[in-house]
């Protein structure tokens, strides 16, 4: 093996003012670079919020995707946002809701000269993606496979011990659960809310 040899190049002035220039240049430019915030409305300024509300819309929309707020918005806002105009019809079925929380899914369908809204919330795997918590006690097993370490016949497990129970009261009654140990219990607890 050869040893390592440093060499000395002699460098012109004219290399060197140039090189200088190149550095003072990527100096202030990066020192120029500030992160842009966005207000709750999505445009420059305001303050990053430290719980954000995640909100889904797909559908019939201009703008699908997920939208962050810095609090609970209500339909107006969130009208706001997507960019949609004309009149949103809720389905008779589903109660009006004042504001949407995180995890909301909100589809919108045209029928004829009506838009109307469905509201649900968002895939387990969407949620995940997100870093929103899971609710245990409201997941299905699909959803369920979206935990670390849970595959489909352990979320099966999992969904049959809730119904039996009639829910769970704790994240720690899962170790009852043939598969669920202190080691994957201690994995998926950050990801769970009851």
């Amino acid at each position: 093996m050869r040893p390592l040899v440093w060499k000395t190049i002699k460098l012109e002035r004219k290399s060197e003012a140039g090189g200088f220039l190149i550095l003072l240049l990527v100096v202030l430019v990066c020192s120029g670079l500030r992160p842009v915030t966005r207000n709750a409305s999505g445009e420059p300024g305001g303050t990053p919020c430290d719980n954000p509300v995640l909100i889904q819309v797909a559908g019939d929309v201009g703008s699908p995707g997920i939208y962050t707020f810095c609090h609970r918005p209500d339909l107006q806002e969130l009208k706001k946002r997507v960019g949609k105009t004309g009149s949103y019809r809720w389905p008779p079925d589903l109660p009006k809701m004042k504001t949407f929380p995180s995890g909301t899914k909100v589809l919108v369908r045209k029928e004829k000269k009506e838009t109307i809204l469905s509201v649900m919330e968002m895939s387990a795997f969407s949620k995940m993606t997100l870093g929103l918590p899971l609710s245990l006690n409201r997941e299905n097993e699909e959803g369920l496979t979206a935990l670390p370490g849970i595959g489909p016949a352990l979320a099966r497990a999992i969904a049959r011990e809730r119904a039996e129970r009639g829910g769970f009261n704790s994240l720690v009654e899962m170790r009852d659960i043939k598969g669920v140990g202190n080691r994957l219990l201690e994995k998926i607890k950050p990801f769970l809310i009851l």
